[in-house]
């Protein structure tokens, strides 16, 4: 039971982490075509302020719009709201029910709520026992709590890995004998950025009747 969990959460963090190493190539890229852009040799003064013009524009962080307005959505038979700039990504067919939205391609962070079954009835207590542990993650914090009458345990973790660090906020609960899973990723430097945005996620979680 113990390998099942943690290869678990190995494949999820692992295809986080894969979103925010291609967000940063990304990045990358852009940020070498607006230096490109505004070091390429012009003719006219008026041409090469537009070109800088552009360049403020484009690095504006793209989640600074709507950041309050949030929409319902339905997942495996519980609700809740996400922010309306958040790009959901398809993923093709997974093992497991799992949906995984991009809250900012510029630093990679996203979030993503999965589904698992469990064969055996677990306390959350047991299975989050099962679930961390040898995972090699760099545990900050943990803690349990209630919200909307659904008992919640949060970990709070760093991945290091070859491609970088990620920060990690995992967000649990059952439900019977399935397990709901909210998973926060950034880099640690981005991290505090959109959290406020990961709480209202999962303070609007409920149940559906």
């Amino acid at each position: 039971m113990k390998k099942r969990f943690i290869g678990f959460f190995s494949t999820v963090l692992f295809g986080t982490l894969l979103l925010v190493a291609c967000s940063s190539k990304e990045a990358d890229t852009v940020q070498e075509e607006q230096e490109q852009e505004v070091e390429a040799p012009t003719s006219e003064g008026e041409q090469q302020q537009s070109s800088e013009d552009e360049t403020i524009e484009t690095s504006q962080s793209p989640v600074d719009e709507e950041t309050n307005e949030m929409t319902s959505t339905s997942f495996e038979g519980v609700s809740f709201n996400i922010p309306n700039y958040a790009e959901k990504l398809d993923l093709g067919e997974q093992q497991l029910p799992v949906d995984v939205y991009m809250l900012d391609s510029s630093t990679g962070t996203s979030f993503n709520v999965v589904l698992e079954p469990l064969a055996e009835k677990l306390s959350l207590e047991e299975y989050m026992k099962y679930a961390t542990s040898n995972t090699g993650f760099e545990y900050l914090s943990e803690e349990y709590y209630t919200s909307n009458d659904i008992e919640w345990n949060e970990v709070v973790s760093l991945n290091h890995t070859d491609q970088g660090t990620l920060k990690l906020n995992q967000r649990t609960f059952m439900l019977d004998n399935q397990v709901f899973i909210f998973t926060y990723a950034s880099t640690p430097e981005n991290y505090d950025q959109l959290l406020q945005d990961f709480n209202a996620i999962t303070e609007s979680v409920t149940v559906n009747n």
